[in-house]
This record gives structure tokens, C-alpha cells and sequence, in this order.
């Protein structure tokens, strides 16, 4: 224990209580851990009193949880907790009316992806996820990149199916050195499972997954888990899946994903403004985890990435169908 008057939680690092489990959200390392539950009454402003533990019958050991904290990282004790504010969760403001985009084609696409770009560039659109369902060289793939130039995209991830080119990483390499907005690269379909860190600060993902079509999205795993401060926030307002997204599937039809049945018409006939304008398709931005049957009670609500395709009994508010965790008993199931 110490002679300082109160422990405070770092600022980054915030608790989430689930039905039965609690875990430490820290922002900063992008990581989480689970606490002991008794804890988060008293962190809920995020500073203990250390007088006030000697009324309770179980002081010494909350006092030694709090040493613990302090070791970890993830605390320190102070006389002075005022001067230590929390951290502001409010959205950041951005002129993008549509911030990220999901792009699927394949053999059979129809729509000229150049004239998508160009109508994505006047929403401001700033990330683009291609999703490629059909064999390509890298020749055709290089080439498919220059409709990202002279847009507002900033980053491109790529989802690729394997092929005798992909599975060399050098020929990636040059993809890579040839277009700094690319930051990831999956290669679907592969001999191996490997994660690549390439030297332009991007990664090269090789899965040996099979990725059909926009069928085999909307999977819920802690491999998909984002303990960041941009996915807290906006998983406090919004729907962290879905929020200031755009997609068109792989037959041209613009949706909110490329999962979903709903459609607001073909790209080549309508105008991408007047879809983000329509009430029907900004409608599911607003569904936060908070609003989602068993979500709203599980410890990784802000963390986890949502899905609307694919729910509980196709319901709007249902939990994600894929999702194999239970909160109420904190086990995943196979």
C-alpha cells in the first residue's frame, strides 16, 4: 500500500463490466485483461479512495488488486486525482460523409470501378476494402489500383484469392513498394498461415481459409477483437460495423454491406449522394452495441466488431449470428 491518498486508473484504460465478467480496456496498448468485478463499483469514478478501503471488511485484498494494477501498468496512486482528467470519448469531428468503403467483384462484375471511385471521392470517402472473389495476375491487380489515384482514399486493404504469384511474397512486396496507400494485404485460399510485417509499415496476411463470396463475412472471434480508442468511441454512439460505410457488392448494387439483402439500387443508376442521404440507409448506423440482445451485456461490447447481415432470427436488434460467445457464462462455445 502507500501513503498517497487515492489509486486512479491511467486515463487509457477503462473498465467494461459484462454479465459476469469485467475486463481493462487499454487504449493506449491496444490490449485488454480481465479484472476482478468487485472493482468496478469502486473504479467507476475512476479513482478510489484508499481511507474508504479500511471500512470495508475486504480492504487488504482490494489493496493488494490495486498494487497489482499499479505494477501492471495500468494505475498509479496519487494525492492529487483532480488533476488527472479522464479521457474524452466523444466522436472527433470529420467533413467525410462516408468515411470507408467495401468493394466486392468478381468474374461476372459489371460496373466500372474507376466511376465508382470518382462519385467515393465526392463523399470524401478516405479507406477502401477490395474484396476480389475471382482469380487475377498481379499485372490486372496493378492495374485495378490506379483508380484509387487522384482520390480521396488514403489506405487500401486488399482480399485476395490465392494464386502461384500471390503466394510468392516478393511479387507482393513490389504491390506494396509501388502503392503506399495499400496497408494490408489477405491472401485467402492459402498453403500457409503467416503474418508479414512488410518494411513500408504494412501487413501481408496469408489464411488458408476459404473465402467464397460476401457469404463468409461477418465471423466473430477474438482474432477480430480492436481494443483502440477510435473503436471505443464510436462504439459508444454508433455501430462500429456499419457507421459512415458504404458498399457495393459484387453485382453492382449499393448497400450498407455487401451481406445484406437490402439494396438501394445499382451504381451505374443511382447517385451515391442521394443514397447517403436516404433515411433508410443511414438507418443502422445508430444500432451500438448497447442496443443489441446478449451484446449489451458482454464484456467486449467496445472492442468487437458488429454484424447486421447475419443476426439472432433476422431480427434488427438480434445478436450477431455468428458470435459463439455467451456473456452469461463466459465461455465460447465450439
Amino acid at each position: 500500500m502507500t501513503n498517497q491518498n487515492y489509486f486512479k486508473l491511467f486515463a487509457c484504460c477503462i473498465p467494461v463490466q459484462g454479465a459476469k465478467r469485467t475486463i481493462l480496456c487499454d487504449l493506449q496498448r491496444q490490449a485488454f485483461h480481465q479484472i476482478p468485478t468487485e472493482l468496478v463499483d469502486l473504479l467507476s469514478d475512476n479513482a478510489i479512495s484508499l481511507p474508504s478501503l479500511n471500512n470495508q471488511v475486504d480492504g487488504d485484498e482490494l489493496g493488494k488488486l490495486l498494487d497489482i494494477l499499479v505494477e501492471k501498468e495500468f494505475g498509479f496512486y496519487t494525492s492529487t486525482p483532480e488533476l488527472f482528467p479522464s479521457i474524452d470519448l466523444s466522436l472527433d469531428d470529420n467533413p467525410n460523409i462516408i468515411d470507408n468503403a467495401i468493394i466486392d467483384i468478381d468474374e461476372d462484375s459489371d460496373f466500372e470501378l474507376g466511376k465508382v471511385m470518382e462519385q467515393l471521392s465526392e463523399l470524401l470517402c478516405a479507406a477502401v476494402e477490395l474484396r476480389v472473389y475471382c482469380q487475377l495476375s498481379l499485372k490486372k491487380l496493378t492495374k485495378l489500383l490506379t483508380t484509387f489515384e487522384n482520390t480521396t482514399i488514403r489506405t487500401i486493404h486488399l482480399t485476395l484469392p490465392s494464386n502461384d504469384e500471390f503466394e510468392d511474397s516478393a511479387h507482393l512486396a513490389e504491390l506494396f513498394f509501388g502503392n503506399k496507400k495499400i496497408r494490408q494485404v489477405n491472401v485467402y485460399g492459402s498453403k500457409r498461415n503467416q503474418l508479414i510485417s512488410m518494411y513500408t509499415g504494412a501487413s501481408l496476411v496469408y489464411c488458408s481459409a476459404e473465402v467464397i463470396d460476401e457469404t463468409s463475412c461477418g465471423n466473430i472471434s477474438p482474432a477480430y477483437f480492436s481494443a483502440n480508442l477510435d473503436m471505443f468511441k464510436q462504439s459508444q454512439r454508433y455501430n462500429n460495423c456499419l457507421y459512415k460505410k458504404m458498399s457495393i457488392d459484387r453485382f453492382g448494387q449499393v448497400k450498407n454491406c455487401p451481406s445484406m439483402s437490402k439494396s438501394f439500387g445499382h451504381v451505374h443508376e443511382v447517385k451515391l449522394l442521394d443514397v447517403v442521404q436516404n433515411q433508410e440507409f443511414t438507418k443502422p448506423w445508430s444500432i451500438n452495441k448497447d442496443k443489441i440482445a446478449v451484446c449489451q451485456d458482454c464484456e467486449f461490447r467496445y472492442i468487437c466488431l458488429d454484424c447486421r447481415a447475419y443476426t439472432d432470427n433476422d431480427e434488427a436488434l438480434g445478436k450477431p449470428a455468428k458470435c459463439k460467445y455467451n456473456p452469461y457464462t463466459a465461455v465460447w462455445d465450439e
